[in-house]
């Protein structure tokens, strides 16, 4: 998540914005928030869908694995 944010912030920053210096607080601040809120929301519905999903499929799941599946598939 870090890099990621890092990456998208000083991107846009520089190309999308063009602020100078490109860590100005005035900018820097509220677009930091958006981007870590917006990472921090799709990373929870993530989440939430793989447990969902593996609640859901949990008989076929623990079936594959009895049968000698890998448990990295």
């Amino acid at each position: 998540m870090t890099v990621g944010y890092l990456s998208t912030a000083v991107i846009f920053m520089l190309l999308v914005l063009q602020v100078r210096p490109w860590f100005n607080p005035q900018y820097f601040i509220p677009i930091s928030g958006m981007i870590i809120g917006n990472s921090m929301t799709g990373i929870a519905l993530g989440a939430n869908r793989l447990c969902a999903n593996m609640q859901d499929h949990r008989e076929k799941i623990e079936n594959s694995l009895m049968l000698g599946a890998s448990p990295k598939l």
